[in-house]
């Protein structure tokens, strides 16, 4: 966020978009293909470096194989939530891929964000996340090979954190047969 934005008198005389004045604005060409809406904000995303991209691919390659049926894998696509539509780098969608050709899943089983240059801001996503009530946020952390593990959202905060290290496996907790080894990923 902008800095003015931390002043609370400005803040408040600031306009907030909702999701349908964002997709129009994005529909008569207004904004750029690479944004996306954050409580009400429309961001504009980093680049991607080669390490970001690898890690991704990893990711959506890993999950790919162990989704069971009646899920989906999504690789930087958007879900529609209360105030806000990321583009988690990857995320777990029930249904099918068609399922959602008329409107943005609403909800995800799981989220996962990849952290090089922008933990803060990643961090500060599981509590949007939470707001949603999705059961799990992953957040991979490049800068130290860790896995930020967050559970159990409650009164708009997950309840719940673990640390994973690259040696590693973490499974997801409302489906445990989905397993990933870390070092397969690291």
């Amino acid at each position: 966020m902008t800095p003015v934005l931390d002043n609370p008198n400005i803040r408040n005389r600031a306009h907030l978009l909702s999701i349908q004045e964002y997709h129009a604005l994005g529909e008569l060409g207004f904004l750029s293909k690479r944004t996306e809406l954050i409580e009400g904000v429309v961001i504009e995303k980093m680049p991607k470096s080669p390490i970001h991209v690898t890690f991704v691919k990893a990711i959506f390659e890993a999950l790919s194989f162990v989704i069971p049926k009646g899920f989906h894998v999504a690789s930087e696509q958007p879900i529609t939530l209360k105030k806000s539509e990321p583009e988690p780098d990857v995320s777990i969608i029930k249904g099918s891929i068609r399922d959602y050709k008329n409107s943005h899943p609403t909800e995800a089983e799981l989220v996962v964000e990849v952290s090089l240059t922008t933990l803060s801001e990643d961090r500060a996503m599981s509590q949007i996340y939470a707001e949603s009530n999705i059961p799990e946020y992953w957040l991979f952390n490049l800068n130290n090979n860790t896995v930020e593990v967050y559970t159990k959202p409650l009164q708009g905060r997950y309840s719940e954190m673990k640390t994973y290290s690259s040696n590693d496996s973490i499974f997801l907790s409302s489906k445990p047969e989905i397993k990933i080894e870390l070092s397969k990923i690291f």
